[in-house]
């Protein structure tokens, strides 16, 4: 086969590739299926057995156990808006911060560097932090999804490293025409690096989006739980129960009809309604992961 002139074959090396990355791809979508086809089983004939790529029973009863708990609409609704507004209060603090700390000008700019690389490295503990967070007054609300979380040294320092390569004459010329500091960043700075901003946004939102330590050990209300926070305690139920055959299981807030599920299957259909936002907005976004990634590696 001919194109362009220059001949091509298909050697060893692209067979054992192809062959390589067709595994790869097995063993990555596998668990992926493994889950779906549990939790459209039927609890009773998942129970015994043998049941890998399709259900030999399909039903839907998994599901409809899940919708009857309210504690999947708490946490798609906590969740969702952890997600949205706590990227974004990142990436605006992030990139203040970052900001200042290119600026050649700073006065005490090594100080300011120490003080937030430290911390980095070297923490009080989990008692001191939720000592700190409760006299802030933050266990048990919102907030405590947001503000904890709202600054990363790592990320402010790649958005430093970014703004220096940023021609200094431009900052520069914006001074001579009197602008102020605010007006050159967000006139300036931030429209030149959208890539970036956006890749710190995304991997902050999927931190956000798979959280669930800080609803575990920090709140105590229901209506505050966290989608990931409803797998676990799922999981958790499961493991405390040791069901070994398949058994009627109902959340407390559902009506009390008989459905054949089991605690494995209503887990692998949360499961898959967990996942079904990721699947659908990820492949949309994912682009910004790859440019955001080099154009913060490689300057000229």
């Amino acid at each position: 086969m001919k194109k362009n002139g220059i001949r091509e074959r298909i050697g060893p090396y692209e067979i054992i590739s192809a062959i390589f990355l067709a595994l790869v791809l097995v063993v990555a979508l596998y668990p992926f299926i493994y889950v779906i086809a549990g939790s459209f089983s039927s609890g009773t004939d998942y129970m015994r057995g043998g049941i890998y790529l399709w259900p030999r029973k399909f039903s839907l009863d998994s599901y409809r156990n899940i919708f009857r708990d309210e504690r999947l609409y708490y946490g798609l609704l906590n969740t969702t808006g952890r997600t949205l507004l706590g990227p974004t209060l990142h990436t605006f603090l992030c990139s203040v911060v970052a900001y200042a700390m290119a600026h050649e000008k700073l006065k005490g700019r090594k100080f300011y560097y120490w003080t937030n690389t430290i911390p980095m490295f070297f923490g009080g503990g989990l008692i001191p932090y939720y000592l700190v967070l409760k006299y802030l007054g933050l266990v048990d609300t919102f907030w405590i999804y947001i503000l904890p979380a709202g600054y990363s040294v790592w990320n402010m320092i790649v958005l430093q490293t970014y703004f220096r390569e940023l021609p200094r004459e431009i900052r520069e010329s914006a001074y001579m025409d009197g602008a102020s500091e605010f007006t050159v960043f967000t006139r300036i700075y931030i429209p030149l690096c959208p890539t970036m901003l956006a890749t710190i946004w995304l991997y902050s939102a999927v931190y956000h989006w798979n959280s669930f330590f800080d609803g575990l050990f920090f709140n105590s209300n229901e209506k505050l739980i966290l989608l990931q926070e409803f797998l676990v305690k799922l999981v958790n139920e499961a493991a405390v129960t040791q069901y070994n055959m398949a058994v009627t299981w109902l959340p407390e807030s559902a009506n009390n009809v008989t459905l054949d599920v089991s605690i494995r299957t209503v887990q692998y259909a949360a499961i898959v309604v967990s996942m079904i936002p990721v699947l659908l907005i990820f492949p949309y976004l994912k682009k910004f992961f790859v440019t955001g990634v080099a154009a913060g590696a490689v300057k000229e």
